[in-house]
């Protein structure tokens, strides 16, 4: 579950990335509050590269989140109900990373 969340946060970054063209590059917005250049035009390596490093962020915090009731997961029970609910929240937050993310044109 948690290589399927990271897997999924790291693939929303890197169709950002890797997407559109006429793109200089890429800055970490964060909405507006701050403007950090993380991707130039000749940034081939790291386009591929950086995706990964940034989705282990979502990752930590959905893991942290539903550390508690893997913890306490009895055998008898089946886990699927809290595997859908993880899931889902991996997805919000990956793509929650992703759009924190601006081009720079």
């Amino acid at each position: 579950m948690l290589c399927m969340s990271h897997m999924f946060s790291a693939f929303c970054l890197w169709s950002l990335f890797n997407s559109t063209s006429g793109v200089s590059g890429y800055k970490l917005s964060c909405h507006g509050f701050c403007s950090l250049p993380l991707l130039g035009p000749a940034d081939g390596i790291l386009r591929h590269i950086l995706p990964l490093i940034l989705a282990s962020l979502p990752t930590s915090v959905a893991a942290m989140a539903f550390w508690y009731l893997y913890h306490n997961c009895s055998s008898e029970r089946k886990a699927t109900g809290r595997n859908l609910c993880f899931l889902l929240a991996s997805i919000v937050l990956g793509v929650f990373n992703a759009s924190l993310h601006d081009p720079i044109s």
